[in-house]
């Protein structure tokens, strides 16, 4: 499934639930699965083409701009 067709998919449940906040980690959690699942994917595909060592290296390395702000937050 595309991006853009899950989008279209995921918010209109996002506004009817706006209000509620009872059912959201089932969102949260389809969420998780779905962008872990892209992450592996995406990391099998580039064994294809590049060495596993430096895939593994490029998924912390482009992380760190996320994480490291998250250091001086929490």
């Amino acid at each position: 499934m595309r991006l853009d067709a899950f989008a279209l998919l995921i918010i209109p449940i996002l506004v009817k639930l706006q209000g509620s906040t009872t059912m959201l980690w089932l969102i949260f959690a389809s969420l998780t699965a779905l962008f872990a699942s892209g992450k592996d994917l995406a990391s099998k595909r580039g064994l294809n083409n590049v060495d596993g060592y430096i895939v593994s290296w490029a998924l912390f390395f482009f992380s760190l701009p996320v994480l490291i702000p998250l250091i001086f937050v929490i």
